[in-house]
């Protein structure tokens, strides 16, 4: 299950998802779409992708708390899981 799944499934939300790789202190140059589903961006270009690139519907102050509490859940899950694995390797 991938993220947009696991979001979807803990919030009832559809949201669009876009990775993206902001590099702040290297000059990149790439074709776009060349990185698979990822974008690479510079730092100067951050505002105006964000901006450029936003999907037509906003999500509301409450679909942002959900999503936000639902993506920390996950880190958390992530986290604790990966926790039990270095324990078990000693």
């Amino acid at each position: 299950m991938d993220l947009k799944e696991r979001l979807r499934s803990l919030t009832k939300l559809d949201p669009y998802i876009q990775g993206v790789f902001a590099f702040m202190n290297t000059r990149v140059e790439t074709k776009w779409r060349s990185t698979g589903s990822v974008d690479c961006i510079r730092a100067e270009q951050i505002a105006d992708y964000v901006l450029k690139n936003r999907d037509n519907k906003k999500l509301s102050k409450k679909e942002c708390q959900s999503l936000v509490k639902a993506a920390t859940a996950l880190k958390n899950f992530s986290d604790s899981k990966q926790k039990g694995q270095q324990k078990r390797s000693f």
